[in-house]
């Protein structure tokens, strides 16, 4: 491997990281976070190759084409996940994630394609981390005060996306509680679901967060919405949960983290 740079990157925490996430919905906000944040290497043509591009001034990356026929940028989080798919004697650049996405935009990229784990990032992917360093952007409404609204608990709860939301508030200790109810009245002629955070501080990274793990887990039927609960005061949102639609408090997290006990063989 020719490298031109000397600072490779060892990935073991971004790999870890796509390892969770690849099992785990929950860790999918972490893992882009780490992701944008983190150092890889991407293949350069051969230096005779390079000679013969049209425009010799700008960065070439190699592409692959993938089954369907499209092309892809394969790039890589460690000299592991390189040496596993490139060809020997292949030369490489590292850059950090962010730089790869704003020379390649409008490529489809491909992390570590021959590893067990690996995730591909659409255009339209690496335009929303570089924007809002995160895949999914929830759209904020603000509610008319003329209606009238009905809560009531969740008959059947999607239990995946619940799961998934549970570990995730987990990881964040400024989530305290989290409310799923049943709505009538938030839209005209239909029920809906409401995600209901008690969050001290900013809710909005929060938000981000659940957004991206509930559009990888919840498959319903119903529209679903957040609303961030501000203890103390009053208004209908606020008042409309009660203790029964709690799926998640801090106290959870303690449990989640603690190791399992040993067990042993009678």
């Amino acid at each position: 491997m020719s490298v031109l740079t000397p600072d490779i990157p060892d990935g073991v925490a971004l790999e870890g990281l796509l390892q969770q996430a690849s099992e785990e919905a929950a860790w999918r906000p972490a893992f882009y976070r780490k992701l944008l944040e983190s150092p890889v290497l991407v293949i350069l043509p051969d230096e005779a190759r390079a000679r013969r591009v049209a425009r010799p001034d700008r960065i070439h990356f190699v592409q692959w084409k993938r089954i369907d026929g499209t092309d892809a940028i394969p790039f890589f989080s460690s000299a592991r996940t390189f040496f596993e798919a490139a060809p020997q004697g292949a030369r490489c650049l590292v850059l950090d994630t962010r730089q790869l996405l704003e020379l390649t935009r409008g490529a489809i990229l491909h992390l570590n394609p021959y590893s067990e784990f690996n995730v591909e990032l659409t255009p339209s992917d690496a335009e929303a981390l570089l924007s809002n360093g995160t895949l999914v952007v929830p759209e904020s409404f603000r509610l008319q005060a003329e209606r009238e609204m009905s809560f009531r608990r969740v008959i059947d709860p999607p239990v995946t996306m619940l799961h998934a939301l549970t570990l995730l508030y987990s990881q964040l200790p400024q989530v305290l509680c989290a409310y799923l109810a049943s709505v009538k009245g938030m839209y005209e002629g239909r029920e809906s679901l409401l995600l209901g955070l008690d969050i001290d501080g900013d809710p909005e990274p929060v938000v981000r967060d659940s957004s991206l793990v509930i559009r990888d887990t919840y498959q319903g039927p119903y529209d679903l919405d957040i609303v961030h609960i501000k203890p103390g005061k009053q208004g209908l949102l606020n008042s409309g949960f009660n203790p029964t639609f709690r799926f998640f408090d801090r106290r959870m997290a303690d449990v989640l983290a603690a190791p399992s006990a040993p067990r042993t063989a009678q």
